[in-house]
C-alpha cells in the first residue's frame, strides 16, 4: 500500500503448441468479445475497448514476438527489456492504472483458442474475470498473444517507477 491507494498488477503466461493457420481479419475483437461473453457468464461486466491499450498489448506482442517468444525460448515475460511491467507500459502509452492485469499466449492459432486456454487456466482465469478491470486491450503479433486489461485511476499520480 502506498499512501491509500494499492496498485495492483497480476500477470499470467500460457504457451500453448498447435499448428498455426492463418488468423482471421480481426483477432483482437473477436477474442475481446468472447473474453465479454465468459464475464457475462459470470454476471462481471463488459469490459471496453482501449486504444491505448490495444496500443500498449500490441507494443509487448512485437517485442516477445521479435525476441523469439514461445516453446522453446527462455523468455517468457511480462517485463519489456527496458524493465518496465505491464502498468508501466501502460504509463507510456498515457493510461493511468490503478488495477492492471496481464495474460501472454503463444501458439494459437485464432481467438477462440487463445480465450478456451486462457479461461482453462486458473491464473488467466482470475485476470479474466477480476471485477474491478473496466476497459481491454488484446493484440496478436506472429504467434504471440496479449491481452491487458485495467482499471483507471480517478486521479493522476506520479509515477512512482521512474
Amino acid at each position: 500500500m502506498i499512501g491509500s491507494l494499492r496498485y495492483i498488477t497480476i500477470s499470467a503466461i500460457l504457451i500453448c503448441a498447435t499448428f498455426v493457420t492463418p488468423l482471421s481479419a480481426n483477432p483482437s475483437s473477436e477474442a475481446m468479445k468472447l473474453i465479454n461473453k465468459a464475464r457475462a457468464s459470470q454476471n462481471l461486466g463488459r469490459l471496453s475497448k482501449s486504444a491505448n491499450l490495444n496500443k500498449a498489448a500490441l507494443a509487448h506482442a512485437n517485442e516477445l514476438e521479435r525476441r523469439g517468444y514461445g516453446l522453446k525460448s527462455r523468455f517468457k515475460s511480462h517485463y519489456s527489456l527496458d524493465g518496465s511491467g505491464p502498468r508501466e507500459r501502460l504509463a507510456k502509452v498515457g493510461v493511468n492504472s490503478c488495477v492492471t492485469v496481464e495474460n501472454l499466449a503463444w501458439g494459437q492459432k485464432d481467438a477462440e483458442e487463445v480465450v478456451n486456454d486462457w479461461l482453462a487456466s486458473e491464473g488467466h482465469r482470475v485476470n479474466i474475470f477480476y471485477p474491478a478491470i473496466t476497459r481491454m486491450g488484446i493484440a496478436v503479433s506472429g504467434r504471440t498473444w496479449v491481452m491487458v486489461a485495467s482499471k483507471p485511476c480517478k486521479r493522476r499520480f506520479r509515477n512512482l517507477f521512474k
